[in-house]
């Protein structure tokens, strides 16, 4: 089954306060490049971006500087190392099988003092979780947690402890995309904030490579 359209041009908005401005950027799944063109015109930065969707790469590249058309694992030889500021991961690292391996390889593509920023959807979220509990059931739909074309299922610790055994210093993490259901957001207030975890879609990362 082949994604709608709408889910290569979403405009990002909630991520734009996580990437300081930068020289060189690198959008791993960059879709339609709509989040890569608006990071260009904001920094007049370099931008290359990496896109499995040739139709929505074809469309990135009339916006950046360059744009791969396939598996990021294997066009990896194809980026030069030592070179981008940053490197995004926007909602990708779920619909890979061996994420870890592509977090320990885009390392060497990150310049000293450089980072990588990744948004990924949170497993407990309390709209998935509830659903789960309530039917029962663990059932795949076109888009969010349970989105058919997620292979790997994270929560913020998870999240955190991929990116310590890929290689990785945490600078921060931040949930994006939180509920707003007051009747859960006074019921977290009142237990101090304990699940704070499930209050939130997404977490975003940003990691810098360890110095070994």
């Amino acid at each position: 089954m082949k994604k709608a359209i709408k889910y290569y041009s979403e405009f990002r908005n909630e991520l734009k306060s996580f990437y300081p401005p930068c020289d060189k950027l690198l959008d791993v799944g960059c879709g339609r490049g709509v989040f890569a063109r608006d990071i260009k015109s904001r920094y007049n930065c370099t931008v290359h971006g990496v896109e499995f969707d040739e139709a929505s790469a074809a469309e990135c590249a009339k916006h950046i500087d360059k744009v791969l058309i396939g598996d990021i694992t294997a066009l990896l030889p194809e980026l030069p190392d030592r070179y981008y500021d940053i490197v995004a991961c926007n909602d990708i690292l779920e619909h890979l099988y061996d994420p870890y391996a592509l977090l320990q390889s885009l390392r060497q593509k990150i310049v000293s003092g450089g980072i990588l920023v990744a948004s990924i959807p949170n497993f407990l979220f309390i709209g998935s979780i509830i659903r789960i509990i309530v039917k029962r059931d663990f059932r795949y739909a076109n888009e969010g947690i349970m989105d058919f074309t997620h292979v790997r299922f994270f929560t913020r610790k998870s999240m955190m402890r991929m990116f310590d055994e890929a290689g990785y210093d945490v600078l921060s993490i931040g949930g994006i995309n939180g509920s707003n259901n007051f009747l859960w957001r006074l019921f977290n207030f009142f237990t101090f904030k304990y699940f704070d975890d499930f209050s939130y879609l997404q977490f975003v990362i940003t990691a810098k490579p360890r110095v070994t």
